[in-house]
């Protein structure tokens, strides 16, 4: 038992950029999104704030730092599996199931940018 959770605790460090890039990517959407921002009622928040008019979009800046946050998680992996296992097979099975993670959740949040946020746009706010 004492083996297991000690091999559970070393996957869970492997994962730290992966949950950092979560963490960053869904910041985004919850203060950027549009149609979030109206359901939750944001909208009229915004304008006693004295904001009459929004766009919002992500562009490029985000699609950079989604794809260098992968690439350090990538990194990050390959690293830590050195000095995290010592078995090769228990090495193999983290890096193989960590890449695959990594490049599963990369396509999502690229697919997500794209289908909603066309990559020439940015956070534009004009104040009254």
């Amino acid at each position: 038992m004492k083996q297991k959770i000690n091999v559970l605790l070393r996957t869970l460090i492997g994962f730290i950029p992966l949950w950092l890039n979560n963490i960053v990517s869904l910041r985004y959407f919850l203060f950027v999104d549009r149609e979030l921002i109206f359901e939750l009622g944001y909208d009229g928040y915004l304008e006693q704030s004295g904001i009459r008019e929004y766009q919002f979009g992500i562009g490029w800046a985000a699609q950079i730092g989604t794809f260098a946050i992968m690439v350090a998680t990538v990194i990050w992996i390959l690293i830590t599996s050195r000095f995290l296992f010592k078995n090769k097979k228990h090495k193999r099975i983290y890096k193989a199931v960590s890449l695959v993670i990594t490049l599963i959740m990369y396509i999502f949040w690229v697919w997500y940018y794209l289908d909603y946020y066309p990559l020439n746009q940015n956070i534009e706010i004009h104040y009254m």
